[in-house]
């Protein structure tokens, strides 16, 4: 198995589809209701979708 290949394919499919995760899963943190563990979750996934994306 190559894990730096599912690597790339990963950074790809995050930067490829960015605004359809953040908004897909903003939605369901907003959904949940979380408050203030809603927006840290919401700062957490950007994160992680930075640095897949190198950004």
């Amino acid at each position: 198995m190559d894990i730096g290949g599912l690597g790339d394919k990963a950074k790809k499919a995050a930067g490829e589809n960015r605004d359809k995760i953040e908004k897909t899963a903003g939605d369901a943190i907003d959904k949940a209701n979380l408050g203030e563990k809603g927006d840290k979750a919401k700062d957490a996934l950007k994160s992680g979708l930075d640095k897949l994306s190198d950004k």
